[in-house]
């Protein structure tokens, strides 16, 4: 018998609802946390980690700390399958926005691109993450400059159809130096 259903017994029915509640957040918490392992642990192979962070993005909200810790690590791969979650989990990620503005200037172009999907996708709760995306315009790579446009269209930033215009002009400019 776990712990949670023998403090329930021992307490009786009148506490039972409050009990419940905090074992199954405990549970969610554990479960996170073990997927989260699992997406770190290389020898699983690509397939089980793809398996446990898409158990992560079912899981929602509730997920979201447990992929949020994962931004910071040193595996790039497992950065770039972090923010991928946190993307499909959308607004409800929005915890993970600060641990996502530092990867806008990562040095892996496909982090960078991702963590400005995760936030283009996290939408209004992302604004935080504007100045570091306006800066993300001048990247030398047009592909992270298009990213960084389409976050900022995607937080709501107050002037979306400016962030365009200068897009253009950016990419008119590359292109004539070619």
């Amino acid at each position: 018998m776990s712990a949670c259903r023998v403090s329930v017994v021992l307490r009786g029915w009148g506490a039972a609802a409050v009990l419940l509640t905090a074992c199954s957040a405990l549970s969610t918490q554990g479960k996170a946390e073990r997927l989260a392992a699992q997406m770190r642990d290389r020898s699983l192979g690509l397939d089980a980690q793809s398996r446990a962070a898409s158990q992560l993005v079912r899981m929602g909200g509730k997920a979201v700390g447990a992929l949020a810790q994962m931004l910071s690590e040193d595996d790039t791969d497992l950065v770039e399958l972090a923010c991928i979650a946190l993307a499909l989990i959308g607004p409800k990620a929005s915890d993970a926005v600060p641990a996502l503005i530092p990867l806008v200037k990562h040095d892996h172009l496909r982090v960078r691109a991702v963590a400005m999907v995760a936030l283009e996708t996290i939408g209004p709760a992302a604004r935080d993450a504007s100045p570091a995306l306006l800066e993300a315009l001048d990247d030398p790579d047009p592909q992270i400059r298009s990213y960084a446009a389409e976050a900022l269209v995607g937080i709501g930033y107050a002037d979306a159809e400016r962030i365009r215009e200068l897009l253009a002009e950016h990419e008119r400019a590359s292109d004539a130096k070619q």
